[in-house]
C-alpha cells in the first residue's frame, strides 16, 4: 500500500489543473500534467 501510495504522489500534478475533474480525464492528462508542474516548479527554483 504504501508503494502505490508513493507511487500517486510521482505521478500527481502539483497544482490543481480546472477542467480535469473526472477519472478518465486524470489518467490521460495526469502524467502530462504532473511533467509541466515539475519543469515549472524546477525552472522557478533556479530562477530564485
Amino acid at each position: 500500500m504504501r508503494t502505490a501510495a508513493e507511487l500517486a504522489e510521482n505521478v500527481a500534478p502539483t497544482r490543481p489543473h480546472a477542467g480535469i475533474e473526472s477519472a478518465a480525464a486524470n489518467l490521460i492528462a495526469g502524467p502530462f500534467a504532473s511533467m509541466m508542474d515539475r519543469a515549472r516548479d524546477a525552472l522557478a527554483a533556479k530562477k530564485s
